[in-house]
């Protein structure tokens, strides 16, 4: 075999189609790869998408049902209110009241007093 430039061409030829059908082979290895990889987090970002969107839904009607007590417990209040302020009249009310029969049973417990005392004079008289 003699040296030419011929084979030297050859065989740098034959060695780069080679390479270079490896080079296509790895990139379509990994061109499938990558596209598994997007197909998988394709599928990962649709399930967190729905779960965003029922997280959002369960959040609203969390939201709606939470309005709605704070409304009826805004309204109670109101109602507690009105009943205390009607409560605390009668209250006072009846304070005043048993300041009154304080008064009277006072007044009473003189006039018994004076009575009884009556009562003792006329008894010590006879």
């Amino acid at each position: 075999m003699s040296f030419s430039w011929i084979t030297l061409s050859g065989i740098d030829i034959g060695i780069l189609s080679i390479s270079l059908i490896g080079l296509w082979v790895m990139k379509k290895w990994a061109d499938k790869q990558l596209e598994a990889q997007k197909e998988t987090h394709k599928i990962a970002y649709n399930s967190l998408r729905e779960e965003n969107n029922s997280l959002r839904e369960e959040f609203k009607a969390f939201q709606s049902a939470s309005d709605r007590r704070y409304a009826a417990l805004q309204m109670e209040n109101g109602e507690l209110k009105e009943e205390n302020k009607l409560l605390r009249k009668e209250v006072s009310r009846q304070a005043d009241e048993i300041d009154e029969l304080k008064q009277a049973f006072y007044a009473l417990k003189g006039r018994y007093d004076e009575l009884k005392e009556l009562l003792n004079q006329l008894i010590a008289k006879l």
